[in-house]
């Protein structure tokens, strides 16, 4: 018997780890498509197969870890190697996006307002958003990149967990 499933709160929790910091890199990689597909559009169909690659990688990592254990662990273990990938791919994912906010492009967030209050006078559009827009620029209300940071662990993190407990059943099945 191996040392990993001697101890399997520590072995799912370096899998999350080691697992989350390659999941962590395709999201980086999705974002990093997302904010240059302005300026180079084919970033946006590649991103967007990056993201459909995101539930397969998911159930990868958590089934290999189920097979390992011989078949043996609980739903509830197997999800929460499910959200320990997500945290730790969140935490990977926040160290590029901090990066790009402060010091690649630091103005990424006040051009898009500036783009879209263009547009929206260009085009007529009116409303609630875009007055929003529009006073939070005024009042230079701009989010910084710890901002950013945060809302994007929230958001893998969060959404990752409810993509995790859809694959759990997927992931117990038996058959290869």
């Amino acid at each position: 018997m191996t040392n990993d499933l001697e101890s399997p709160r520590r072995y799912i929790l370096r899998r999350g780890a080691s697992d989350g910091a390659l999941l962590g890199l395709l999201f980086t990689a999705v974002f990093f498509c997302s904010v240059y597909s302005d300026r180079l559009p084919f970033l946006a169909v590649i991103a967007l197969l990056m993201i459909v690659a995101v539930p397969f990688a998911a159930y990868r990592f958590m089934r290999r870890s189920y097979l390992r254990a011989g078949f043996r662990m609980a739903f509830a273990t197997v999800w929460l190697q499910g959200i320990l990938l997500f945290i730790f791919a969140a935490l990977a994912t926040t160290v590029g996006v901090y990066l790009f906010f402060r010091f690649i492009e630091p103005d990424y967030v006040s051009r898009l307002f500036d783009n879209y209050l263009a547009m929206s006078e260009r085009h007529a559009i009116d409303g609630a958003f875009t007055d929003t827009i529009r006073r939070m620029r005024e009042v230079k209300f701009i989010p910084r990149p710890v901002d950013m940071v945060m809302s994007t662990l929230w958001a893998i993190s969060f959404f990752g967990s409810m993509l995790s407990l859809l694959l759990v059943p997927f992931v117990r099945l038996r058959g290869r």
